[in-house]
């Protein structure tokens, strides 16, 4: 190659962390990452493509570039984050001179913005198979992070991807990025890169003048659990109302209010926020069963994270858990597993679904049941969500909400006869259901069905 003439055509790019780098600049080629267009550069040498990401205005251009040289020497886990391999020196239109990270084309499965998914509230819930992988995963990868003393703070549906076949996780870099020891090390961080949905309460007061920390990373993954868990904001309760769609600028307005509203809707000792009960709204009863439907101990983790004096940082008492603490509190519950499905048009296809418990000691073969809704009509709704209700106890919204997002389990645990009377019964209201095996018997919940369904039974007989 005859880089004099190659450098004439072209810019050259140099590398500031290795002397032996340079690139070629091509400004008539670009390419789409995660639905971002960037820049395309060549190696000189190698002639491998590469693409580039310009600090944003708000970095400080300033920045020792020690910082970034180690930090592209200690990468996280590729399998989760994308992750720069070089820094190079730009001009600007001006003359001044700005840094951009370089990174590696990969090849990487389809992924899909997040977006679409926490969106879906109404198809959220811990007991949703697809919730407790996607969790898993999300887990995994934050517990890769941690390990490596990383903070990340850019959470946002921009910036968190996932696979439909199997709900693995990646993350795109975040220019946040640093490392710290310390839970409560704090660094500013501009607005213009951190999304309010998931971003620490405390961030935006004026105390605060824009410092995070480690906690403040923690905090957000608590608020991406419960989104996914319940499938609502943790203080979008009836202070807050709903949630405007009309605009960007209305929902930026709703979230400043919604950070200076630091009122856990599930407070145990402020009603202030609360929803549910005879006062609230009709909707909210599915969030409510959500909840209670949660380990106590899972509840007890959130109303920690969420309670004000926590949030606002008004105690000596701070409470935040790493990704570790939530990884192992979860796998303390029973779960769904060995599951192999995809997510398709917004709603949950489980191509296998048996049900088990994680609890080893337990018989492999107890002859216990689950009963799985698998297919629905709209000829018989009426009767089968009646079914529903009797059978499980939930109120209508949480029945209709079980009949209308299938495939879905109506009751977990129980004994051949009852899963059986039950299948036979949502088949006369032309509901499908499956019968899954599962290890561990729910005696109080056997009782409870047979107990309500008894005099419909003797009804119909």
């Amino acid at each position: 190659m005859n880089y004099a003439k190659r450098i004439d055509a072209s810019p050259t790019l140099y590398s500031c962390g290795s002397g032996y780098n340079f690139y070629f600049a091509d400004e008539c080629r670009s390419c789409k990452v995660f639905h971002k267009s960037k820049s395309v550069v060549q190696h000189a040498k190698t002639k491998d493509l590469f693409y580039i990401t310009p600090f944003p205005e708000d970095v400080d251009n300033d920045t020792k570039l020690d910082f970034w040289v180690e930090l592209i020497r200690k990468p996280a886990n590729l399998k989760h984050y994308i992750w720069p391999v070089d820094i190079i020196a730009t001009t600007d239109a001006s003359g001044n001179t700005r840094y951009a990270l370089v990174f590696p084309f990969r090849e990487l499965p389809t992924f899909e913005n997040i977006s679409s998914l926490l969106a879906k509230g109404v198809q959220a819930g811990w007991e949703a198979p697809w919730v407790q992988k996607l969790v898993a995963n999300l887990l995994d990868a934050w517990c890769d992070f941690d390990d490596l003393k990383y903070v990340y703070h850019e959470f946002s549906v921009d910036n968190m991807f996932y696979q439909k076949e199997n709900f693995n996780v990646m993350f795109d870099f975040s220019f946040s990025i640093h490392k710290t020891e310390n839970l409560f090390d704090a660094r500013s961080v501009s607005k213009n890169r951190i999304a309010p949905d998931f971003a620490d309460s405390y961030y935006y007061t004026d105390e605060r003048q824009s410092l995070m920390d480690l906690a403040s990373d923690y905090y957000s993954i608590a608020v991406i659990l419960f989104r996914l868990m319940i499938g609502r904001l943790p203080y979008q309760g009836k202070v807050m109302e709903h949630e405007p769609n009309d605009s960007e600028l209305e929902h930026e307005n709703w979230l400043e209010i919604y950070h200076k509203n630091t009122y856990f809707i599930f407070d145990i000792d402020d009603a202030t926020n609360q929803i549910g009960g005879e006062t609230g709204f009709a909707k909210d009863e599915l969030y409510v069963d959500r909840w209670n439907g949660l380990p106590t101990h899972i509840k007890n983790m959130f109303h920690n994270v969420f309670q004000t004096a926590n949030v606002m940082r008004m105690t000596d008492d701070l409470i935040f858990y790493s990704p570790h603490e939530w990884k192992e509190a979860l796998s303390a519950t029973p779960k769904a597993v060995e599951l192999n499905y995809r997510y398709a048009d917004a709603e949950v296809q489980v191509k296998e679904a048996e049900l088990i418990s994680e609890f080893a000691s337990e018989p492999q073969n107890s002859g216990f049941c689950d009963v799985i809704l698998t297919k629905t009509s709209e000829f018989g709704k009426t009767a089968a969500i009646k079914i529903i209700l009797e059978i499980t106890g939930l109120g209508l919204a949480s029945a209709t909400e079980l009949y209308e997002n299938t495939p879905v389990p109506i009751v977990q645990g129980v004994s051949e006869d009852l899963a059986k009377q039950i299948q036979a019964e949502l088949f006369l209201s032309n509901a499908e259901t499956t019968i899954g095996s599962n290890t561990k018997h729910n005696e109080q919940l056997e009782s409870y069905i047979w107990q309500r369904m008894q005099g419909h039974w003797q009804h119909n007989a």
